[in-house]
């Protein structure tokens, strides 16, 4: 399935048509024999924490889907600060592989193999993905036919007046392969979204990876710093334009080497237990999937896909560990276990694996199959609510009150009450608040801060008179 846009910067989503895919074909030039390249793409098993193949391959490396905070993607959490969770944390899009080029009259070249959703919303259901070729040049000739040999095949496209100064012209074309749309009984086929970009691509070839000369470890490349690249199927690790002013005045040739590139390679091992998942019941305060808890012995639940009824026991290990936090047997196919010691409060990282049944005959072979990581965050600090100024004047003649309040917690939602006339605690109030008309006589307002763990805080109160000050004694 393949789509084709022109004008296209943002990331909305075309389906299929018989247009399109005649408008495709016409763009994309002859192609002669192109060299042999890596082996059949290959999709790792859906990932049942977000919905997404946990990895592609071009045959060489495994690239996981990357949307972490500060792991290099491209894509992040909404919350930098927070753990990755689905849905209630997760970018709309995210990818497994991106390769970009910019330079000279090239605004921006770009290769992906994309995670988004249909509607741009995160919303279960709804996970989709496709492969990506972005062509976007400014300062061309008008009308003028301009031919782009990149890292995965050659296309050929006509150029058209810039609207913001029609002397000019532009190419902005977004090509999609693979583009598939799920529906509540049939999900994406994602063996197909791989094909799309590692296998066929519309350039007659299986697509690799590219990499950067001196990647950092444990990734393809670099998403801040250009650098030249090796590895593109075409044989071409370059962006090379051929046209009427491709370079500039006169000049009827553009090249561009040096990408940057997302990829971040997949850290788990095949047969491998799923990465862990913290059980809803664990899962405390607000929200059961944003992985931060006040339980400081959270149980954790995965599976193996493919795995017998039973297996062997699957071990659960904790911040880089050498001794097993919890074991226990997987049981139709799944595991839920426990650690026994409190964990301190803090980030943590806790992965599963399994004894490696190939170790045995191969003493080469790691002796055990281990998870992707989930990172999750212990918190059971309760936060503090304070009362601020501006205060009400007391006594005062305003019988609708105002209130001012925070947290010492970014993110703490409050709730408050007002004796004795709103006893009900309200989980809705927000800083600050303004009371309905009040009878005259002494109140007292109180807030507390609840933050995304459930820790509740102790209450913050003010005291307010409504009316003329009260002259009488006790008695």
């Amino acid at each position: 399935m393949s789509t084709i846009s022109k004008g296209r910067r943002g990331k909305g989503r075309l389906l299929s048509s018989v247009a399109a895919t005649a408008m495709l074909a016409a763009a994309l030039a002859p192609l002669g024999a192109l060299p042999a390249s890596a082996d059949v793409a290959a999709v790792g098993p859906v990932d049942p924490q977000n919905g997404f193949p946990m990895w592609y391959s071009d045959g060489s490396v495994k690239l996981q889907l990357c949307y972490m905070a500060g792991a290099g993607c491209l894509s992040e959490p909404p919350n930098t600060t927070a753990p990755a969770a689905y849905p209630d944390n997760f970018p709309e899009e995210a990818f497994w592989f991106a390769a970009e080029a910019s330079g000279g009259n090239l605004g921006l070249y770009e290769a992906a193999l994309e995670a988004a959703h249909v509607n741009g919303v995160v919303k279960q259901g709804e996970q989709m993905g496709f492969g990506r070729l972005r062509f976007i040049l400014e300062n061309l000739k008008p009308n003028a036919s301009y031919t782009i040999t990149h890292p995965y095949g050659v296309h050929t496209f006509t150029s058209e007046p810039d609207p913001k100064d029609p002397a000019l012209g532009r190419i902005k074309v977004t090509v999609d392969e693979g583009v598939c749309a799920p529906t509540a009984p049939i999900p994406c086929d994602w063996a197909g979204v791989g094909a799309a970009f590692l296998g066929d691509y519309a350039v007659g070839t299986t697509a690799s990876f590219l990499r950067q000369v001196g990647a950092p470890a444990g990734t393809l490349g670099d998403i801040n710093t250009a650098r030249p690249v090796t590895g593109a199927p075409s044989g071409t690790n370059a962006v090379i334009v051929i046209g009427p002013d491709a370079g500039g005045p006169g000049i009827d040739t553009l090249t561009v080497d040096t990408f940057t590139v997302q990829g971040l390679l997949f850290n788990g091992d095949d047969g491998a237990p799923s990465t862990p998942d913290l059980a809803a019941a664990s899962d405390s305060g607000r929200s059961t999937t944003d992985n931060i808890t006040n339980i400081m012995t959270p149980a954790f639940t995965g599976s193996i896909p493919g795995a017998p009824s039973s297996a062997a026991t699957v071990e659960l290990m904790l911040d880089g560990g050498t001794a097993p936090a919890a074991s226990g047997a997987l049981v139709n196919g799944s595991y839920s276990l426990q650690p026994a010691a409190a964990l301190t409060p803090g980030v943590h990282k806790v992965q599963a694996r399994i004894a490696n049944p190939a170790s045995a005959a191969d003493p080469a072979a790691p002796p055990f199959l281990v998870s992707p990581t989930l990172t999750f965050t212990v918190d059971t600090t309760a936060p503090t609510a304070s009362m601020v100024a501006p205060f009400p004047s007391t006594p005062t003649l305003d019988n609708t009150p105002t209130l001012h309040y925070n947290s010492n917690e970014a993110g703490a939602r409050f709730e408050c009450q007002l004796l004795p006339s709103n006893a009900a605690w309200d989980p809705s109030c927000a800083s600050p608040i303004t009371y309905d008309a009040q009878v005259n006589g002494t109140y007292v307002f109180n807030v507390r801060a609840t933050d995304a763990a459930g820790n509740v805080g102790p209450e913050a109160s003010r005291a307010v008179r409504i009316g003329p000050a009260d002259t009488v004694a006790p008695t």
